[in-house]
């Protein structure tokens, strides 16, 4: 499975639900491809994202960079972080929403949380894996 991961600025929400699922593939070892961009992208990571996910022992290095149509069409599964679908480039095969989710800077905690959840569920009903 092919997921790209968007929000508007690419530094944030897809960076954490990228390294999350990128953690959770390798952990179980199962085929995820997880990657992320932005509609507006930002010229940096935002620190704080940064910092939640080195606290748990996870890197993530890649800069933010716009979504092109290549992304899209690569992808099994488009999942957007607050972007508006109208500013895609290409239309997903397959989109799911996940704007409801807090911004890093209002609660990271939350975030992760949030997010580590629906990637595990995703995860399963996409892969075959058996939820532990």
């Amino acid at each position: 499975m092919r997921v790209l991961y968007l929000c508007p600025h690419g530094a944030a929400k897809s960076v954490i639900a990228t390294a999350l699922t990128r953690d959770l593939a390798e952990r179980r070892g199962v085929d995820v491809v997880a990657n992320n961009a932005g509609t507006e992208p930002d010229a940096t990571l935002n620190p704080i994202a940064l910092n939640a996910l080195h606290t748990r022992g996870l890197d993530y290095a890649d800069p933010p960079r716009r979504v092109e149509g290549a992304d899209i069409e690569a992808a099994d599964l488009v999942v957007t972080l607050g972007c508006d679908v109208e500013d895609l480039p290409a239309v997903p095969s397959t989109l799911i929403d996940w704007s409801d989710v807090p911004d890093a800077s209002a609660d990271v905690e939350q975030l992760i949380s949030i997010l580590e959840q629906r990637i595990a569920e995703l995860v399963v009903a996409n892969t075959g894996l058996r939820a532990t």
